[in-house]
């Protein structure tokens, strides 16, 4: 009888994409011509040889705008209580997951929290799920969490998930494109153990995520200096569509880590921690 890690195809080359709600939330709701776009460059991947876990945000703006809308009013993002997310989250997930399967009927939907990962027992899920060629999108299951949601905050599950199933990169989508350094352009490339643009970040999140900048910084350089995982902040909401930023990380890797081509902000890896 064969593991999960057994049966997942390929040559073991597992990317973990992260994306941010600000790149699929348009004008109030999913803006489906960017999932798709993430799906069908994912696809294109499949064949060269990649596998894709999808860590998805968006779930707590559909809730929260639904709520706007029946009820004419939602509290301040920053007075919105722990149940309320909650709340917003188990409303958002359906459509979430339905906006994704609308442009890729080969998806499969994962909800976890805390145990699911200390236990190691949703990376053998999701082994298993990518060994039937579907496409897992991981998502925290915010009503089974009782904390303010901080664990499920999905910067830190899919930097999680990146390091237990010993991904080869992580991308994280955002509508930055990058942390800006001097005159607001982006740094292309950050050295293990270099923290000197932590200088050039804002403390503040984006309008509908619960994440930031500092965050993906800091999550991008622990793996990448921790775990030997390079790890690339991208993406770029205005031109996205214009781009296969996806595919242009993960056919050219060999380039980046040479420093030969950038694509939106890569940490480098710390080479004494890969095996």
């Amino acid at each position: 009888m064969t593991t999960p890690r057994e049966q997942a195809s390929g040559d073991g080359k597992i990317a973990v994409v992260k994306v941010g709600t600000e790149m699929i939330w348009v004008n109030n709701d999913y803006h489906v011509p960017h999932m798709r776009h993430i799906c069908e460059q994912i696809h294109a991947l499949r064949e060269a040889g990649w596998q894709t876990v999808l860590v998805s945000s968006g779930a707590v703006a559909w809730g929260r705008e639904y709520f706007r809308r029946k009820e004419g009013l939602v509290p301040p993002k920053e007075d919105e209580t722990p149940q309320l997310k909650q709340m917003y989250a188990t409303k958002g997930n359906i459509p979430l997951m339905n906006a994704w399967l609308s442009c890729d009927e080969q998806c499969t939907q994962i909800l976890t929290h805390r145990p699911d990962l200390r236990l190691g027992h949703i990376i053998d899920v999701i082994r298993t799920t990518l060994a039937k060629n579907e496409l897992p999108i991981v998502n925290g299951n915010d009503a089974a969490n009782i904390s303010e949601l901080k664990y499920t905050d999905n910067d830190n599950l899919s930097t999680r998930i990146a390091a237990m199933i010993r991904a080869s990169w992580h991308i994280s989508l955002t509508s930055t494109g990058g942390i800006q350094g001097e005159n607001g352009k982006v740094i292309s490339f950050i050295q293990p153990g270099d923290g000197k643009w932590l200088q050039f970040i804002r403390h503040e999140q984006s309008k509908n995520g619960r994440g930031g900048m500092r965050r993906k910084g800091r999550l991008s350089a622990w793996l990448a200096d921790k775990k030997g995982i390079p790890a690339s902040i991208t993406g770029g909401k205005e031109q996205f569509l214009e781009q296969r930023t996806i595919e242009d990380i993960l056919l050219n890797t060999d380039t980046l880590l040479r420093g030969q081509r950038s694509v939106g902000t890569t940490f480098l890896p710390n080479i004494l921690q890969q095996s």
